[in-house]
């Protein structure tokens, strides 16, 4: 038996074994699931490493702070493309922005890259494609919008993109940032020129940085903030895109709304260049794992320990496992 043959075997036999693992979600997801990715090169006998990983979620209102919960989140998994998807929306003014974003965004980047093959244009196009679409929907989007932060395994590579203040880490096995998106707040130098060019005022109030009341400088919907030119849509939706090539260094990779980073690794989402520095979420997260803390579970430690340091926000987070 060749070795191609035999990778075929194994990966049919773990393929059969994986359900034992998989738990699906609920209300609250706490499951695990086991995706293989395999990359197979051209040519008989020819093969990467198949990798293996796993992912959890898990939300939480907070209700001492929050009467609702305006956060959406979505996996999309897709083992037969080695493509899997992780998105966590984060709404204000309401959920249905954040809804709208989690049922359209995963198709239209799928369709989008079957049309351009080219993975970051194909995010730039689907953010663009599902924003457009709040438009024409029954979305109530003037006075209401959301925050977005996507992962995209695609073979052995990571695309990341996010607008707003929803956050991608990914970190490896000594704790150190691999990459962590950069939050769109009004008083980061770019956003702030762009926003004051249009004619309005960036203010401090509330306890951070606002643009007519809102605190980041992009998301989805948020169509009633417009500057001098009320047909020019002042809070973007064009997110930044950053492409990366999983080596098998990764360790972890978290996906989360605000109400974590606001209390865990606030500093990392502002600086200009974080890579290389020490994660506060990824000790913690080494320290659960060394505690006995199934794989499964980190996620849900993650929510209940912003909960503890007294996050004021609703609260989702994927925590995938390379």
């Amino acid at each position: 038996m060749n070795r191609f043959k035999m990778l075929v075997l194994i990966v049919g036999l773990l393929s059969n074994y994986s359900g034992l693992f998989a738990m699906e979600d609920g209300m609250v997801p706490r499951g695990i699931r086991v995706l293989m990715l395999q990359a197979v090169a051209s040519g008989l006998g020819k093969t990467n490493v198949v990798k293996v990983l796993s992912h959890c979620v898990a939300e939480d209102s907070n209700k001492k702070y929050r009467s609702t919960m305006e956060d959406e989140h979505d996996v999309q998994l897709f083992p037969d493309e080695d493509q899997a998807f992780f998105g966590v929306y984060d709404g204000h003014g309401g959920k249905q922005v954040a809804t709208h974003v989690k049922q359209r965004l995963v198709s239209n980047i799928r369709q989008a890259y079957a049309t351009s093959n080219d993975p970051e244009q194909a995010l730039i196009t689907a953010f663009s494609q599902t924003d457009s679409s709040l438009e024409v929907s029954r979305v109530r989007a003037y006075s209401s919008g959301s925050t977005a932060a996507v992962a995209w395994i695609n073979g052995h590579n990571l695309h990341v993109a996010h607008v707003g203040d929803a956050r991608v880490l990914l970190f490896d096995k000594e704790g150190r940032v691999l990459h962590v998106t950069k939050d769109h707040k009004p008083n980061s130098d770019d956003e702030k020129k762009r926003i004051q060019e249009a004619g309005l005022r960036i203010e401090f109030y509330d306890g951070c940085w606002r643009v007519d009341g809102l605190a980041v400088s992009r998301s989805f919907g948020d169509f009633g903030i417009f500057g001098k030119n009320p047909r020019e849509k002042l809070i973007l939706s064009e997110p930044i895109v950053t492409s990366l090539q999983l080596t098998g260094d990764e360790a972890y990779m978290v996906i989360a709304c605000d109400g974590l980073w606001d209390v865990m690794d606030e500093h990392l989402g502002q600086d200009n260049d974080a890579k290389g520095q020490s994660s506060q979420v990824a000790r913690f997260i080494f320290e659960q794992v060394k505690n006995g803390i199934e794989p499964h579970q980190l996620a849900q430690a993650l929510v209940n320990e912003a909960l503890k340091l007294d996050t004021a926000d609703n609260l989702t987070a994927i925590v995938v496992k390379f």
